[in-house]
């Protein structure tokens, strides 16, 4: 991923998007990260025709009003073309298996990852 890599980081949790932010910016100097609070945030800035192209989400699996799972197939079904260049990470701190058995199985999910984010977990990016 180059440098100018723009990454979107979608979690209700403050802390959560000021850690991704961090740990995104030192793995990738001069990168940009947009931040989402709500997952239909970001579903409304990717119909945006003026919107950046995006090279990587992480997306928390518990979000309100949408959450992670539901964000995934509205990606899938509204930008199938992106699928080849957008990365999707869920992140979570759950640890049940259902859940990482699910994101494995969804073809807009392209890895699953438990919190916190550690620079290990940016490797894949």
């Amino acid at each position: 991923m180059t440098a100018n890599a723009t990454f979107a980081v979608i979690d209700d949790s403050s802390m959560d998007r000021f850690i991704a932010r961090r740990m995104l910016g030192k793995a990738h100097p001069g990168c940009e990260v947009i931040e989402f609070s709500y997952a239909e945030e970001a579903v409304s800035y990717l119909k945006s025709p003026s919107r950046k192209a995006i090279d990587l989400i992480l997306i928390d699996i518990n979000l309100p009003r949408m959450n992670g799972f539901e964000f995934a197939d509205s990606f899938a079904s509204l930008y199938p073309e992106l699928k080849g260049h957008t990365r999707v990470i869920m992140v979570s701190h759950s640890i049940n298996p259902a859940d990482l058995a699910r994101a494995k199985a969804h073809p807009a999910i392209d890895s699953y990852k438990t919190k916190p984010l550690t620079p290990g977990i940016l490797d894949v990016v």
